[in-house]
C-alpha cells in the first residue's frame, strides 16, 4: 500500500468505537495509509444511554485503538429521555472540545470533523481553524435539520442559528456534503468548496449466511427497518400500515432511539401480531437481519431537508440485494424509482405504504434478481469505498509516497 507523509491529523467526532458509526473504519484507513490519526471524542454510550462496558465516565481519559490515540471527554448521560441533558451533552462536548483546541491546536496539521448529529459537535473549528486545515464532513445540514425536528423558525432563532453555522463553518477549507442534495442548503453559509463525498457501506456486501443464522419465521413475509429511531424516521405510519395487513406480514425494527418507546406503547395499542422489536443490534451482528429480510424499509417525514438526505442505512441496504421500500421523498427515492430498486410510497399516505408492502410480496424471483444486480451496480458505481477514500486524501490535500513495495 502507498503511504502518506507523515501529517497529524485529527478526527473530531461524538461518536466512536465501540459505538457502530463509519468515522471508525475511517480514522482505520487513515492510519492504515500511513497518516499519524488521534480522535476526539467523548465516553462512549450510545445508543444505550449509559456508559459501555469496560469504560468509566472519566473528565478526560486518552486509550489507543489500532495504533491510534483517542482522546475522550465526559459524557452528560440521560439525554435519552431529557431534552435538557441531551441539549446540556452537546454543548459541553462543544465547549471541552474547544479547550482541547485552544491548548492543542498546534499539534495537529489538518482537523476532520465528522459530523453526523448536531453542528455544536464542529465549534471548536472556531479555534482549531487559527492555526490548522480543517475539514467538515456533514451528514446532517444546519440549520434546516433543526426546524425539521420542530424548532420554532422565528425571527429571533433565524438571527442566531444562522450567524452560529456561518460561523463554524468559516474557518474550514473545504466542506464535504454526504448527499449531493445539501448543496442548495449550505451554499449560504459558507463561501468555501463543498464537496460530495458519500458515504459508504464499511462491512462485507454479499455476506453469506447459513440458514441456522436466519433469526425470523420463515412462514412470514419479513420486512426490517435498522437504524437510528427518532420522529424523523416517522415508523408511526409504518406501524399504523402493517396494521392493516394480514398476519403473514411482519415488521422487525432493528434499533433504538428516542421515539422506540412511542413505538412500543402504539404496538401495544394495536396490539400487534405484526410488529417486532429486536433492540440495538451490533454492527458484526445486523447483517444476517438483513441478509433474510424478504424487503428493507427506508422512511422519512417529508421535509425539505430530509427530502434532501442520503443516510447511510441506504449503502447497508444496497450490499445485501434485497427490494427496497422507499417511504420517502427526495434523493433515496429518486435512487430506487430511477434504478428500480423496489417502490416508493408517499410518508404521509398509510394507504400507500400497505399498498406498496403487497407489491413487495408479489415480486418474482426474476424481479429480485434484477434488483439485486442493480444494487450491486450502485454500490460499486456510487459507493465505492476505495475511490471514497482516495478523494478524502485528494481533497484534503494528502500526498501520497511510494513504499517501496511493502503492502
Amino acid at each position: 500500500m502507498a503511504k502518506v507523509k507523515n501529517k497529524k491529523t485529527l478526527i473530531v467526532s461524538e461518536r466512536f468505537y465501540p459505538e457502530d458509526f463509519l468515522v471508525n473504519e475511517l480514522s482505520r484507513l487513515f492510519h492504515k495509509a500511513g497518516l499519524e490519526t488521534e480522535v476526539l471524542t467523548q465516553i462512549p454510550s450510545y445508543p444505550e444511554d449509559k456508559i459501555r462496558s469496560g469504560y468509566k465516565n472519566r473528565f478526560f481519559s486518552t486509550e489507543d485503538w489500532e495504533g491510534i490515540k483517542v482522546n475522550r471527554f465526559f459524557t452528560v448521560l440521560g439525554y435519552k429521555k431529557s431534552l435538557f441533558r441531551k441539549i446540556l451533552n452537546y454543548f459541553c462536548f462543544a465547549f471541552f472540545t474547544s479547550v482541547f483546541a485552544i491548548c492543542n491546536r498546534k499539534k495537529y496539521d489538518k482537523v476532520l470533523f465528522v459530523h453526523t448529529g448536531p453542528l455544536t459537535m464542529a465549534f471548536s473549528n472556531i479555534f482549531f481553524g487559527k492555526t490548522c486545515e480543517t475539514y467538515i464532513w456533514t451528514q446532517d445540514v444546519w440549520p434546516d435539520t433543526v426546524y425539521a425536528y420542530g424548532f420554532k423558525e422565528n425571527k429571533i432563532n433565524i438571527f442566531l442559528l444562522d450567524r452560529l453555522v456561518k460561523r463554524i463553518y468559516r474557518p474550514a477549507k473545504k466542506v464535504f456534503i454526504s448527499s449531493p442534495g445539501f448543496l442548495s442548503s449550505l451554499k449560504e453559509f459558507t463561501d468555501k468548496e463543498i464537496v460530495y463525498i458519500p458515504q459508504w457501506y464499511p462491512g462485507d456486501a454479499g455476506q453469506i449466511f447459513e440458514e441456522t443464522d436466519n433469526p425470523f419465521n420463515r412462514d412470514k413475509i419479513n420486512y426490517v427497518f435498522a437504524g437510528n429511531i427518532g420522529k424523523v424516521q416517522n415508523l408511526e405510519s409504518v406501524i399504523d400500515a402493517f396494521g392493516v395487513l394480514d398476519d403473514s406480514y411482519a415488521l422487525h425494527i432493528c434499533g433504538d432511539g428516542s421515539n422506540i418507546q412511542t413505538l412500543q406503547d402504539l404496538s401495544d395499542v394495536q396490539r400487534s401480531k405484526r410488529v417486532y422489536f429486536h433492540g440495538h443490534i451490533p454492527f458484526e451482528e445486523i447483517g444476517k437481519y438483513l441478509a433474510f429480510a424478504d424487503a428493507l424499509i427506508i422512511s422519512l417525514i417529508d421535509r425539505p431537508i430530509l427530502n434532501k438526505t442520503l443516510p447511510a442505512k441506504f449503502q447497508a441496504y444496497l450490499s445485501c440485494g434485497k427490494p427496497l421500500l422507499g417511504i420517502l421523498k427526495g434523493v433515496v427515492a429518486d435512487y430506487i424509482n430511477e434504478y428500480k430498486l423496489g417502490f416508493t410510497a408517499d410518508p404521509d399516505d398509510e394507504k400507500d405504504i400497505a399498498l406498496k408492502l403487497q407489491m413487495l410480496k408479489a415480486l418474482k424471483p426474476e424481479d429480485k434478481e434484477n434488483i439485486s444486480k442493480q444494487e450491486a451496480h450502485l454500490l460499486n458505481k456510487d459507493f465505492n469505498q476505495k475511490e471514497i477514500i482516495s478523494q478524502f486524501f485528494q481533497q484534503m490535500e494528502i500526498t501520497m509516497e511510494k513504499d517501496h513495495g511493502k503492502q
